[in-house]
């Protein structure tokens, strides 16, 4: 419809004191954006308003004084740019908490947000031609505990009076295309400010190309203590391992560290790099810590080599485990003395053979099974069930105090889940200790992890079974929106007669299936059925 066509729409929404606005608008065009009624700035009982490419102006008046949420996605801010009307604009919401902008247009003026009542700040750019490049970004809200930051164009970000502990994400480069040495020494004042502003951070998250910015920077300035900080996830390339330790020395409160570790270059680093590897020691004292793939596999490397430190506090270990190293696992655990919870996730590209499952010979047990190791968790997959039987074996038989070991079975069948049964009756090095055969997702018992799914039916599935046993898995875990299709009509499926007493489901589309008659239906939050 044509843009004034829209206007009607929202003027009586507001006349009708609506409380939740989201407006999409799709443009094919010239990029003609959509401008708002100014009836729309004033609605005082707005609490969430949401645009998407339409365009905001400059009016006398804005009044928001309930309004709690606003998102702006690839919304034209032009007009807003000049003489801190954004700025303004803000203003006008005292008690906005969630402010998302998201490749919103806007003339190269410096992007200032300011408000006491701020909580969540989400400021990202979209891949559109029409993003502008704003040269700083001006952020001053004392409440704000949760800040996200992705924007590859912006060059100064100025952070005042950041909440401690607060959570951040950062992926910046501070406008540098290339990161060399010319481009570093002419915004090492920019960087500097930015780190100073985030160091009351409590978790932080950073991309790698942030990172090495960061890590570049270290190498002729000192980083400022981040002293508030227990919790980091970093996302680095192999070759800059080494600055890693570097950071760490800079959070000495720091308990839980997750590494995202480029595939890529790990495998190209000589021996003489692998030895300049040294962030180990600066993550000795963490309790908690994930091991994805790539970073364990970059580990078993260095093993090879050198020993890793011990981990005398660690307590809980999530790892991802491949084939290859697997002989290094043990080596790996003899670090972690005093280890009370370990959680392997097999991943393998293919299935290991027979033969070369047999070669595999564990020769020596960690202490942490004879002494610590209560709690044992395997999520495995039917390609890596050789690998793990063999493993799962070997736990069982030299953990001195473990309590519980849990497999967590991926796509196994009931004949294929049999085979692992026969542990039950394996003679244990504990006890105590009570062995667990779970289906990942249908058996799992674990509480309100999942609020909307689709199920598409193809016409290929001769599995009655397969539909009935997603619904009845959803309908315990307080499913909100279900959506279930079969790609032909056939009379004998319908769906499971849980699905007639769920008592969280809001939405329902059915296609392709037979109602079945119920005795009995609560359905009390239903209010939408296709």
């Amino acid at each position: 419809m044509p843009w004034p066509a829209i206007y009607p729409w929202i003027d009586a929404a507001v006349k009708r004191k609506v409380q939740q606005l989201h407006l999409r608008v799709k443009f094919f065009l010239n990029y003609c954006y959509c401008g708002m009624p100014v009836s729309l700035y004033a609605c005082e009982t707005l609490v969430s308003l949401k645009l998407e490419s339409v365009n905001l102006d400059d009016v006398e008046v804005v009044s928001f004084p309930r309004l709690k949420t606003m998102h702006l996605s690839c919304v034209c801010l032009s007009k807003l740019s000049k003489d801190a009307a954004f700025e303004r604009f803000i203003s006008c919401c005292p008690v906005l908490e969630d402010l998302r902008i998201n490749g919103c247009v806007s003339k190269p003026q410096p992007f200032r947000v300011h408000s006491r009542s701020l909580k969540r700040l989400d400021i990202g750019h979209g891949y559109s031609t029409l993003v502008d490049s704003v040269p700083g970004v001006v952020i001053d809200a004392p409440q704000l505990c949760c800040l996200r930051i992705m924007d590859s164009e912006s060059k100064s970000f100025i952070i005042n009076n950041l909440k401690y502990k607060s959570k951040v994400v950062v992926d910046v480069t501070f406008g540098f295309k290339f990161a060399d040495k010319a481009s570093l020494s002419s915004g090492i004042t920019l960087i500097r400010s930015f780190l100073s502003g985030i160091s009351k951070v409590g978790d932080l998250t950073i991309y790698g190309q942030t990172f090495q910015i960061i890590y570049d920077y270290s190498k002729s300035e000192s980083l400022p203590q981040f002293g508030y900080m227990s919790r980091l996830c970093v996302s680095l390339f192999s070759q800059h391992l080494k600055g890693l330790a570097t950071f760490l020395e800079s959070c000495p409160n720091l308990k839980s560290l997750v590494v995202l570790l480029d595939y890529l270059h790990y495998e190209e680093l000589h021996p003489e790099e692998m030895n300049q590897i040294n962030f180990f020691p600066g993550i000795s004292k963490v309790r908690d810590m994930i091991i994805h793939l790539n970073t364990f596999k970059l580990i078993c490397e260095y093993l090879k080599i050198k020993v890793l430190p011990r981990f005398g506090y660690m307590t809980r270990l999530h790892v991802t485990i491949c084939y290859s190293p697997l002989e290094l696992l043990l080596t790996f655990l003899e670090s972690f003395p005093n280890l009370k919870s370990l959680s392997l996730i097999f991943n393998y590209a293919k299935i290991a053979p027979s033969d070369e499952t047999n070669q595999i010979r564990f020769s020596s047990v960690p202490e942490c099974l004879l002494s610590s190791l209560e709690f044992v968790d395997f999520r495995i997959s039917m390609r890596e069930r050789l690998i793990a039987m063999k493993l799962v074996r070997y736990f069982l038989e030299n953990s001195a105090i473990l309590k519980n070991l849990t497999l967590s079975l991926i796509n196994y069948s009931i004949s294929e889940k049999s085979a692992f049964k026969e542990l039950l009756k394996m003679p244990r090095g504990s006890t105590e200790c009570e062995v667990v055969l779970l289906d990942w997702f249908f058996d799992s018992n674990k509480e309100s992890w999942i609020r909307k799914l689709r199920i598409d039916i193809p016409n290929s599935s001769h599995s009655k079974s397969f539909p009935t046993r997603w619904i009845d898995a959803v309908s315990t875990r307080r499913i909100e929106h279900l959506d279930v299709r079969f790609a032909f009509c056939r009379r004998e499926e319908s769906p499971s007669l849980n699905i007639y007493v769920c008592q969280t489901l809001v939405q329902l589309q059915l296609q392709g299936v037979a109602l079945a008659s119920a005795e009995f239906l609560s359905l009390m939050l239903l209010n939408y059925v296709v």
